[in-house]
Parts: structure tokens; C-alpha cells; sequence
């Protein structure tokens, strides 16, 4: 074989042992869990990090409060506005000139208070024509009966004696009647809200003097659902609270019992109408306003919260971050009851939660935590 041919074949051998030799410790690092250096594009960067797969990692750390579940009233709670137990217009029955209007609008008045007097000379005056003759029949009567006794008149003659003071008897209240018609007055104790006759006026048969309000009990009155009404029982307990302030009551809740539930759907709402009764003795609480109406249901287990603790997700469900007993975070949804100045008061979670106070951040439902309790004494 030619010189030339064996240097051929010497370099060939070689050049296949380099290849052979390369391929066998590339697999070997491989299989070894080396990186490649094909696959060196894949270290993460700023610009290009690797996605997260697996299990999600622990969040840090968090702080919660451990709470215990107390028995607190539920309640239904509605808006509505607050309206008088009654509403009445005074108004005459006779015509005439008003001459009195001292009761000034706005006035917390007594049952039988004037609001208007009408001019009441002529009445008076047959008032007292009636009572003399009234008086005169009587002393006819008493004059009849002796002499009947001493056979000097018969019986009919006191029979007509005693018919003449019946007559006078009945004139007499009826004058009374019509003067009293001249004293327009409170048919209740209440509030004399607005005045219509002003002194000087002429005044005809059921021409107004003014307006009464009765606002002991004041009444919130409010719409419920169907489902809303079936819960709600008359003199159920209560608690409104009233729109803007009340510097008089110096109060922001008031305490009443329900007193009347519809028993027929309104037609235009679609809904029950629903009245509660407040005392309001001293009439400082007024009709019209806007009132937050918590009728009490019942009793259930809820938590008393911090209001920075609840959540609102995007479709208005109210919800709490808390921990498991797997140490994982939770987010339940909750409903709110009622609240106090410390705090509200939420139903739906378990009857003891570990509830994050810090460092809940956007921390998602299952992340799991390491978890520091708040000292109950703090």
C-alpha cells in the first residue's frame, strides 16, 4: 500500500475516536443532570425569567389575631324615611273671622290647645239666651210640681213643665256645640306643624286653620322582598339610624319594634311595605328623613373585625383573608350584621379563625404562610 494511503486511513481512524469520544461524554453530563450548553439561552434574566411551575412558594410571613365567634343578632337591613303616626289637617265647621292665632308653627302642643278662634259673639250670645230660658223652665217646673201637689193644677201641667225644660236642656247643649265650633283645637298631643288661617281671615266650612303631626311614635317605614318580608315579625326589635346629624338626641341609633308588615305586595314596587315604631317623646326626631333600618331576624356565631380586614371583591361580595388549620391562607366570603365604633361584626367564618391583621397584601386563596400570632393583650 502506498505511503500516501496509510496517512489517509491514520487520520481517518483518528478523526472517528475524537467523535466517538465527544458524543459519549456529552450524553454522559446529561444524563448526570449537567446543563448543556445548548440550552445555556434559558438561564433566567431580567428580561426573560423562567415561569413558575409546581407548587406555589410560602408567602412570607403574616400576622394574625386569633378571634372566637360570639352569638350576635342578625339582622335584615334596609333603607327607608321616617314618616308621622299621624297627619292632620284642622279645619272649620262655621264660617267667620278668625280673632286668635297665638300657637306659633312649629310648637310641641297639648290635645284641646287653640290653634284658631273664629269670632264667637253671636254664638255666645244665644249660648247665654239658652240658659236663661233654661233657668226659667226650671223655676216653672219646681213652681208646677207644688202646685200640683196642693191639687191647684193637674198632672198634665207638670208634664208640660217638664217637657219645656227637656227642650231647653237640648237648646242649651246645642248652643254650647256651636260655640265650641269657634275654637278650633288639637285633636291630639303633637307638633303644630303649619299654619293656614292668620288673623283677619274669613274662614268657611272646611277651610284649614293648620296642620298636627304626631311624631310619638315616629315611623320608618321601609320596602322589603318577599323572601325579606317572610322573616320579618311584627314587634320584632329594631335599630335605626337616622340621616345627618341630631345635635338635640346627641345619638346615632334608636331602638323600636316593628309594628305593621304588608300583607299585600304593592303593585308599582313589587314589594311589602314594612313599619317601625320609634318612641319619640319629645318629638326632637322629625319626619322625612332618611333612615338605615336593621330589623333583627334572629341570633347566629360572628366575628368581630377589624373594617380594614374586610375585602370587597370585584361583583361586591364582602371577604376576609384568614388561615387554615393546613397554614394556608383562606379567603372566605362573609356578611356583615352590624358594626360599632370598635369594629364590625361578620358571619361566615369558621368558629375559631386565625384572621391576618398584616401582611396580607394580595396574597391569594391556598399560598401557604408562616404564621405569627398577635398577642391577645395588645
Amino acid at each position: 500500500m502506498p505511503r500516501s494511503m496509510k496517512l489517509i486511513a491514520a487520520v481517518f481512524v483518528v478523526a472517528c475516536l475524537a467523535v466517538g469520544t465527544f458524543l459519549f461524554f456529552s450524553k454522559s453530563s446529561v444524563s448526570n443532570g449537567e446543563v448543556p450548553i445548548a440550552t445555556a439561552d434559558v438561564v433566567p434574566t431580567l428580561d426573560k425569567p423562567v415561569s413558575e411551575r409546581g407548587t406555589p412558594k410560602a408567602g412570607g410571613k403574616v400576622l394574625v389575631r386569633r378571634s372566637v365567634a360570639m352569638m350576635r343578632p342578625d339582622y335584615i337591613r334596609l333603607k327607608g324615611r321616617t314618616f308621622p303616626a299621624r297627619s292632620v289637617t284642622v279645619k272649620s265647621e262655621i264660617s267667620g273671622p278668625v280673632v286668635a292665632a297665638a300657637v306659633t308653627p312649629g310648637t310641641v302642643v297639648k290635645e284641646g290647645t287653640v290653634l284658631c278662634a273664629i269670632d264667637n259673639n253671636e254664638a255666645a250670645a244665644k249660648l247665654a239666651e239658652a240658659r236663661a230660658e233654661l233657668e226659667a223652665a226650671e223655676r216653672d217646673l219646681k213652681e208646677t210640681i207644688d202646685l200640683v201637689a196642693g191639687g191647684w193644677k193637674t198632672p198634665a201641667a207638670q208634664l208640660a213643665a217638664s217637657a219645656r225644660v227637656e227642650a231647653s236642656r237640648s237648646d242649651v247643649s246645642s248652643r254650647e256645640q256651636a260655640v265650641a265650633r269657634t275654637r278650633l283645637k288639637a285633636p291630639f298631643d303633637g307638633l303644630f306643624e303649619n299654619r293656614h288661617a292668620q288673623i283677619g281671615d274669613l274662614l268657611a266650612p272646611g277651610d284649614a286653620c293648620g296642620e298636627m303631626l304626631d311624631l310619638d311614635p315616629l315611623l320608618a317605614v321601609v320596602d322589603a322582598t318577599e323572601e325579606q318580608a317572610l322573616r320579618i315579625s311584627t314587634d320584632a326589635r329594631v335599630l335605626v339610624r337616622l340621616g345627618g346629624a341630631n345635635e338635640l338626641t346627641k345619638s346615632d341609633d334608636f331602638s323600636g319594634k316593628v309594628r305593621f308588615v304588608a300583607s299585600a305586595m304593592d303593585a308599582v314596587s313589587g314589594k311589602f311595605q314594612v313599619e317601625a315604631a320609634i318612641p319619640n317623646p319629645d318629638m326632637v326626631l322629625r319626619a322625612g328623613q332618611t333612615a338605615d333600618v336593621r330589623i333583627e331576624i334572629g341570633q347566629g356565631l360572628a366575628h368581630l373585625i377589624n373594617p380594614a380586614g374586610v375585602i370587597r371583591a370585584e361583583d361586591g361580595r364582602h371577604q376576609v383573608r384568614h388561615v387554615g388549620v393546613d397554614r394556608k391562607i383562606k379567603i372566605s366570603d362573609v356578611k356583615i350584621i352590624d358594626s360599632q365604633p370598635d369594629g364590625v361584626w361578620v358571619s361566615g367564618l369558621p368558629e375559631v379563625a386565625l384572621i391576618v391583621v398584616e401582611g396580607q397584601g394580595d396574597l391569594p386563596d391556598g399560598l401557604p404562610v408562616d404564621v405569627s400570632v398577635e398577642d391577645e393583650n395588645s
